[in-house]
C-alpha cells in the first residue's frame, strides 16, 4: 500500500535528493517558500529566492512491498528515515493535503483561494499546519513539524475531532 514518509537528506543537496529518489521510481514532494528581495541596482524590481520550507526533509510517497526502504535509504544524499523509536514515520495523507493547500495559497498570496477545500482535513488541522508554515525560521518550523507528526501519530483522534 502506497504511503507518505518523510525522510532526512544534507540540507544543501534538496535538487540532488529529489533527482535520485525519482530516479527509483518515488513519488517526492518537497513544498517550497519563495522570498521577495527589491533587487538594489533596479527600481520596482525584484529577486526571487525559493527554499524548502522545511530543509533537510523530504516528503516521499511509495509502497514498501514494491520499492524497499533501504533502496531509499542508501541514496548518497538521504540520511535515512524519520522514526518515531523504532518504526519508520508514517505521514497522513490529509498532512500532505494540508501543507499543499497552504503553501499554495500562502505563495500566491491569495486569501480568496482559502474556499478551496481538501478531503478529509478538518478546519483545525488547517490552523495548526498555517502555524506551522508562517513560522519564520526553518529550524523551527521543521521541529514545530516533527513534533505535530509525532502528535497527529500518537493521537490520531485528536485531530479529527478538532476543528
Amino acid at each position: 500500500m502506497y504511503s507518505w514518509y518523510l525522510i532526512c537528506y544534507r540540507s544543501r543537496l534538496h535538487a540532488k535528493v529529489i533527482d535520485e529518489i525519482e530516479r527509483i521510481g518515488v513519488e517526492c514532494y518537497m513544498p517550497m517558500k519563495t522570498r521577495l528581495t527589491l533587487r538594489a541596482d533596479r527600481k520596482n524590481s525584484f529577486r526571487t529566492h525559493t527554499t524548502p520550507l522545511f530543509p533537510g526533509y523530504l516528503f516521499v510517497r511509495f509502497s514498501p512491498e514494491i520499492t524497499h526502504t533501504t533502496l531509499i535509504a542508501k541514496q548518497s544524499s538521504v540520511q535515512g528515515f524519520v522514526r518515531l523509536g523504532r518504526e519508520i514515520c508514517t505521514v497522513p495523507q490529509n498532512i500532505i493535503d494540508a501543507i499543499r493547500r497552504l503553501s499554495f495559497r500562502l505563495e500566491n498570496k491569495d486569501e480568496r483561494l482559502s474556499y478551496i477545500e481538501c478531503k478529509n482535513v478538518s478546519p483545525g488541522m488547517l490552523k495548526e499546519i498555517e502555524k506551522i508554515i508562517k513560522v519564520e525560521k526553518p529550524e523551527v518550523r521543521t521541529q514545530t513539524l516533527l513534533q505535530y507528526l509525532s502528535y497527529s501519530i500518537q493521537h490520531p483522534t485528536a485531530l479529527l475531532a478538532s476543528g
